[in-house]
Parts: structure tokens; sequence; C-alpha cells
């Protein structure tokens, strides 16, 4: 965790820069194999931190099969919301994962938890109910 004092980070009590890569749909996206090499690319080049959604922006590509954060409900207009009652355990403990292996390399995660297509009222929240379907033979398991 990220500690400040005045104008500056600390990391375990040394001062930390961070330096922050966008990897926005990880853990919608990315399979853990990809996402090694991925933050073993990122580590390699300096980067401290990686800035990632805890839930799919209305615009990013397409999931990986099953990796939706919860039950969806697909209307006829193409568009569909997530059912915040269902939750999918598996995305969450597949998120976890991830994150460990962002610790286990001395990395800080920066969490974005809501993205504006959530959020009622913002310039994205009239493209769809909540996201928006693109992709074919989406399921949720």
């Amino acid at each position: 965790m990220l500690t400040v004092n005045g104008k500056y980070l600390y990391k375990d009590g040394q001062r930390f820069f961070y330096l922050a890569d966008t990897c926005w749909s990880a853990f919608t996206n990315l399979t853990l194999p990809d996402w090694k090499f991925y933050l073993d690319t990122r580590k390699a080049q300096g980067y401290t931190a990686i800035q990632i959604n805890l839930l799919r922006q209305y615009d990013s590509s397409c999931p990986i099969k099953g990796r939706e954060p919860f039950a969806i409900i697909e209307h006829d207009d193409g568009s569909y919301e997530y059912d915040f009652s269902k939750i999918n355990t598996s995305y969450f403990d597949n998120v976890e994962k991830m994150l460990e292996q962002m610790q286990e390399r001395g990395m800080v995660p920066s969490l974005v938890l809501l993205w504006g297509n959530f959020v009622p009222d913002t310039w994205m929240s009239h493209f769809v109910r909540n996201c928006q379907i693109f992709c074919v033979n989406r399921s949720f398991s």
C-alpha cells in the first residue's frame, strides 16, 4: 500500500516513484500467462504501477468467455446490463490471482472501481443501459 507524506508517495517506508501503465481491460481480457508476460515486460521497462478497471468499460474489446463480474441481462436492442445481485465469483477469484502476480513483482495496482458508463448522467451513460454488447457467443458461467 502507498502512503503519502507531504508531496511524496511511500511504499514500505521508502519513497516511491509512481510510473503507471494503463491496462484497463486486463481482468476481462487477459489470460494468466499473458498477464504474467505483460507484467514481466512492464517491470523490466521500469513501471511501478498498473491502472486497471475492475468492471469492463463500454468501449473495450470483447472479454474472454465467462469473464464478466456479474450475470448479464441481455436486451432485444443489443444492449445488456449487469445483474449486480449475481456475482460471478470465478471472475473475482481470477482478479485476486492477477493482483497476487503484481504483488510478487512489487508492482502497485491502481484500480478504477467504476467506469463512467456505469454512472448515470455522464457523457458515456447515454450509449447504453450500462454496457453495449459488441461480442457474439458470450455466456456467463
